[in-house]
């Protein structure tokens, strides 16, 4: 093919054969630019698509520690606030005897803040409604 190609050349003259050259050379180099272009967009799109996923494996892993995290210190805190309305109604039976379900529905319904100053309240009140008001 390649003599053939030459023999063509040759038949045509110099003028034809600088004119096939450029083309093929313009050709060549279009070629390069599109390629480099595609090569780009490719690689770019691959790029997201990649790193999204790796985005997502990475949110999972951090949401997964944070919610544990958060978990524990909630679960700790409920634990608290749970033990203060136990040893609450355990101070108040003790002192008062059987607690009437209005007090109950209060002593469980009420703050930490609350729950710490009726505790200490708990020493010095005669009967539920001085520790409540």
């Amino acid at each position: 093919m390649r003599g053939q190609l030459h023999d063509l050349m040759a038949a045509v003259g110099p003028d034809a054969e600088e004119a096939y050259m450029t083309i093929a050379e313009t050709l060549r180099a279009e070629g390069r630019v599109e390629g480099r272009v595609e090569g780009r967009v490719e690689g770019r799109a691959e790029g997201r698509v990649e790193g999204r996923a790796e985005g997502r494996v990475e949110g999972r892993a951090e949401g997964r520690v944070e919610g544990r995290a958060e978990g524990r210190v909630e679960g700790r805190a409920e634990g608290r606030a749970e033990g203060r309305v136990e040893t609450l109604l355990q101070l108040l039976t003790l002192k008062f005897g059987p607690v009437p379900e209005p007090v109950l529905a209060a002593v469980r319904d009420a703050s930490a803040d609350q729950l710490q100053v009726w505790t200490a309240r708990v020493l010095t009140a005669d009967s539920f409604g001085q520790l409540l008001d």
